[in-house]
């Protein structure tokens, strides 16, 4: 597994995973059943309402958090996603997992997990091919899943 704690782009990203690719081929012939990438976003915004979101992310993944009828006891709220597109999976996890739990929510994080696969034996450079194609997916879902004002904010971020 190749595991980035620090990630700002694809591309070094990718260049790393050729990288590491490349010196197990020269190791030995292999193949694999399991190649997959994950991006597990931590969003946090300085404002005082944790359960307030509509500005950020979009409102459908807001769904339980509205539905809850004691929003002040709320101490987690998650959501589930899982995708089939015939030859790969994506699993979408999101929420506020509430890093106090079981306390009542008080921090304003929000998680958008999105881990895409696909399994069956495959050789290493198709197991790459595979990695390009699901950052593209994982772009366009979460891409769907902010706000204009999150993406306004994250380009600020970047930017400083």
């Amino acid at each position: 597994m190749l595991s980035c704690t620090n990630y700002s782009r694809f591309d070094p990203f990718y260049d790393a995973l050729i990288q590491t690719v490349e010196a197990i081929r020269l190791l030995s012939p292999i193949e694999v059943s399991r190649i997959g990438l994950r991006y597990i976003n931590q969003i946090t915004v300085e404002e005082a309402s944790p359960l307030d979101w509509a500005r950020y992310i979009c409102s459908d993944l807001l769904a339980g958090i509205r539905f809850a009828p004691n929003k002040s006891a709320l101490s987690r709220a998650m959501g589930l996603l899982e995708f089939n597109f015939g030859d790969s999976f994506m699993r979408l996890q999101y929420g506020m997992p509430n890093p106090d739990f079981p306390a009542a929510i008080r921090q304003k994080l929000f998680v958008l997990d999105y881990d895409h696969y696909t399994t069956g034996v495959m050789s290493l450079s198709d197991a790459t091919n595979h990695v390009e194609v699901f950052n593209k997916m994982i772009y366009a879902h979460f891409d769907a899943s902010i706000t204009d004002e999150l993406k306004a904010l994250m380009r600020i971020a970047v930017e400083s």
